[in-house]
């Protein structure tokens, strides 16, 4: 992959996050709840296999994400909630654009960098996605 190509697709993650965080607020909503918000909290949640309240039931979801509140907790405490959150958005945004440059340069091998550079911002610009 040439570099230039992907110091652009670093340059735009950034950009995305910093008009997504300039307020400082936290991104959450729907089911998502707000696993930033307290991350100890669900790290401990997260460390047992059976949920302690009403009468009990299987905690199996929250049991497979523990190393990402383990590493979510770890950041919080390096860097603030807000901007471990950024990190991490900005992390799964451009390994997803530098991905499908590669997935896009892999099924098409005799494409242009600039076609393929198109066709990664499109999955980023995807209203599915979104």
């Amino acid at each position: 992959m040439n570099r230039k190509y992907l110091a652009t697709l670093f340059i735009l993650s950034i950009i995305l996050v910093i008009i997504w965080f300039r307020h400082g607020y936290m991104l959450g909503g729907g089911e998502s709840a707000l696993p930033f918000y307290n991350a100890s909290h669900n790290l401990y949640l997260a460390a047992f296999s059976w949920i302690d309240y009403n009468v009990g039931a299987p905690n199996l979801n929250l049991t497979m994400a523990w190393p990402f509140y383990f590493l979510i907790d770890k950041l919080k405490l390096v860097f603030g909630m807000e901007f471990a959150q950024a990190i991490f958005i900005l992390s799964l945004i451009t390994l997803g654009l530098i991905s499908s440059f590669r997935l896009i340069k892999e099924f098409f091998p005799s494409s242009s960098n600039k076609a393929t550079l198109i066709g990664s911002l499109f999955y980023l610009f995807n209203f599915i996605l979104i």
